[in-house]
C-alpha cells in the first residue's frame, strides 16, 4: 500500500471557533474527495457555518455584542 498523494484527490479542511471572541465551540470540518470544488472556501467553510449556526442555537450560546461583529 502506497502512502503517496494521488493526483486529483483532495481533502478540504476548515477549522474555526464560535463565537470568535469567547469560543463555546471549536470545530474542524474535513471533506474527503469533494465532487466538484477543490477549495475549502466553497465546500468546508459553508459546512462549518451551517453546523456552527445550529450548534449555537441548540446550546443557546449568547450573541456577541454588535461592536465586536465584523459583518457588514
Amino acid at each position: 500500500e502506497s502512502r503517496a498523494y494521488l493526483a486529483g484527490d483532495y481533502n478540504l479542511t476548515f477549522a474555526g471557533m464560535v463565537p470568535a471572541d469567547k469560543p463555546a465551540f471549536v470545530m474542524v470540518v474535513t471533506v474527503q474527495k469533494p465532487r466538484t470544488e477543490t477549495l475549502s472556501t466553497f465546500v468546508a467553510v459553508p459546512l462549518f457555518s451551517a453546523i456552527a449556526r445550529e450548534a449555537v442555537a441548540l446550546w443557546q450560546v449568547p450573541n456577541r455584542p454588535a461592536a465586536l461583529s465584523t459583518a457588514p
